[in-house]
């Protein structure tokens, strides 16, 4: 159980990634605003975790009793630097804002075949 739970990942942030998926029902602008908002939310949490860390490593609390601690700052602060990304990407408009294919696409599909993958 525990060695599949080490092997396997799962979508453990399913919340964010609908939010992810819905966002271009708002507008750009909006949308880049609430992901700067989750930027600093994050960082917040960050470093409140490596405060916290810090602490019970003080007091002598060993690395490897804390590798799950060290995990969640690390996966944290990898999606902060995400979420810092697709915002400038979305502030700077290269992030295309309209949902669906590209019409070339679907045109080379039709050519191809849509089993080209």
């Amino acid at each position: 159980m525990v060695g599949d739970i080490l092997a396997h990942p799962r979508r453990e942030y399913p919340h964010f990634a609908a939010g992810l998926m819905f966002m271009h029902h708002l507008g750009a602008s909006e949308a880049a605003a609430h992901l700067a908002d989750r930027a600093v939310a994050l960082k917040a949490k960050i470093e409140k975790l490596n405060g916290i860390m810090a602490e019970i490593r003080e007091q002598g609390v060993t690395r490897l009793a804390l590798i799950e601690l060290e995990h969640k700052i690390a996966m944290l602060d990898a999606e902060r630097r995400w979420v810092i990304n697709v915002e400038r990407e979305i502030n700077d408009g290269k992030l295309e804002w309209k949902v669906g294919s590209n019409p070339d696409l679907v045109r080379l599909r039709r050519r191809h075949g849509a089993r080209t993958h």
